[in-house]
Formats: structure tokens, C-alpha cells, sequence
């Protein structure tokens, strides 16, 4: 630091005089300025959260339908196992050879009950698959019709509530992936749209899913189409979308309003 001198005459007392090369604090700026930071975009950050939890929401979404998918395959697959663990008749039909020597019958008579029986085993064949056939025939033709039904229904619920292709489109990973027994159990009401909106409004979709039988899921569908009824009575509100976006939004998916005719009738069947 550089001398300083004091002026002639002064005393001891005297106060000295600062150093003009320190740093002077003025009302406008301090004298040491605090180090500037960077600017965050936090609606850039809150966005990418977004679009993060909305992934893993539709991951749970396909999740939670497989698992239910799974459960009543797991049920089908042990009512088999049960079928073909369970006693056999003791007699079949099929003609035994010893039973024959042991009736003193020839062997002439043994080969022409056996072809008959073998003839009437191909027929018994032949009709299960015919009946098979027929069945599988008349439920397309059912799936067709109310495949039809169900699209008219959801275009009469988009004009019931404006928040139906919102709804939907929350949960078309769920209802994309319906196991049959509950898919046909939503046909077979008659307002199956209004019906999946109801519950899902609700929140008892769950529910519905988790039913083991038909008719289980039947009854809630049903309490679901009155409940609809009384939602129409109530207005929507048209607050503000949630911050955090709703699951079932993956690319590709479509809401049954936004489905053609044949697209529908395409998902029915599926």
C-alpha cells in the first residue's frame, strides 16, 4: 500500500486520510457485487416431468390390463387342467379285442364294431366342429351388430358431455385391452359408451375389470349406464386440465368417437 502524508500541521490525533484506490460503496451499487447466476426455464423443467410421468402412467395403464388379461387366462387355464384332470369313464365305447376273445366272438366281429365305432368318433368330430363353426359365425355377426350400436352410442355421449373424448382418451390403453369376456359384457348393454364413461368419471373401472364372470361384469356396467343418466343431469366443469397429464395418451391411440364405422367393428371383433 503507497504511503500516505499527512498535510503540515497536523497532530498526532488527527484521523488519516483512506487510500483513494479502495473500493467506495455509493447508494447506488454495493461494493462487492454478488456473483450473478443463470437463469433457470422452469416451464421447460416442469414440462419434461410431465411428459415423464405421463409415459410411465401409460406404462401402467398397459400394465394393469395385461395383469387382469393374465388373471383370467390363469383362472380358464386351471378349469381346464381340472376337466382333464377329473376320473375318466371306465368304459370308453371303444371295443377291446380281449373282452371279445373272452366272449367267444370272432375276430371278423371285433373289426366291424371297431370300424363302426371309429366311423361314429369322426362324426361325433364333425359336428363338434361344425357346431364350433356356427358358433364362432353368429358371435361375429353379434359383435357386428353391436358394433354399430356402440358407435352410435358414443357419438351420443361426445354431444352428452364435453368432456368425453377427454375421458376416453385418458383410458384407451385400458379399454383397447379389455379382456373378452368384459369386452362383451360392455356390447351387450345398451349404452356401452355412456356406460365406460360413467365409471371411469367414477372411478370403478377397476372394478368392472377385476370381475371373474360375465355377469359379474354385466351388473356393474349396468349400475354404470344409470349413473350416466344422472351425470347428464350435472354440468361439466370446464376447469383448467390437470398439471399432470392423464395416462392413455400414447401415440397411435384413438377415442371411439374418432374411430370410423369399420375401425369399430374392427375393434369389436379384435
Amino acid at each position: 500500500m503507497s504511503e500516505v502524508t499527512q498535510p503540515a500541521g497536523a497532530g498526532e490525533g488527527a484521523a488519516p486520510i483512506a487510500d483513494s484506490s479502495a473500493p467506495v460503496a455509493t447508494n447506488d451499487q454495493p461494493a462487492n457485487d454478488p456473483p450473478k447466476t443463470e437463469s433457470v426455464d422452469y416451464a421447460a423443467e416442469v414440462k419434461k416431468l410431465q411428459n415423464a410421468l405421463a409415459r410411465k402412467e401409460r406404462r401402467i395403464g398397459q400394465l394393469t390390463a395385461q395383469k387382469y388379461q393374465y388373471q383370467n387366462d390363469l383362472d380358464s387355464h386351471r378349469k381346464q387342467l381340472e376337466t382333464y384332470q377329473a376320473p375318466k369313464e371306465a368304459k370308453s365305447g371303444r371295443p377291446d379285442p380281449e373282452v371279445y376273445k373272452s366272449q367267444g366272438k370272432t375276430w371278423d366281429q371285433y373289426l366291424e364294431d371297431l370300424s363302426a365305432y371309429s366311423i361314429q368318433q369322426e362324426l361325433t368330430k364333425a359336428q363338434q366342429k361344425n357346431a364350433e363353426a356356427q358358433k364362432t359365425n353368429e358371435k361375429a355377426a353379434w359383435r357386428e351388430e353391436r358394433g354399430q350400436a356402440l358407435s352410435e352410442d358414443a357419438a351420443a355421449a361426445r354431444e352428452s358431455f364435453s368432456d368425453f373424448q377427454n375421458v376416453i382418451q385418458e383410458h384407451a390403453d385400458v379399454l383397447q385391452s379389455l379382456p373378452e369376456h368384459i369386452h362383451d359384457a360392455f356390447l351387450e348393454c345398451d349404452n356401452p359408451a355412456h356406460a365406460f364413461y360413467a365409471l371411469c368419471k367414477e372411478g370403478t373401472l377397476e372394478q368392472v375389470l377385476q370381475a371373474k364372470t360375465a355377469t359379474r361384469a354385466a351388473a356393474l356396467i349396468a349400475k354404470a349406464e344409470d349413473k350416466a343418466q344422472a351425470l347428464k343431469a350435472k354440468p361439466v366443469t370446464k376447469a383448467p386440465a390437470p398439471m399432470t397429464p392423464a395416462k392413455g395418451t400414447a401415440p397411435g391411440s384413438k377415442t371411439l368417437d374418432q374411430m370410423s364405422g369399420s375401425q369399430i367393428r374392427d375393434w369389436v371383433r379384435s
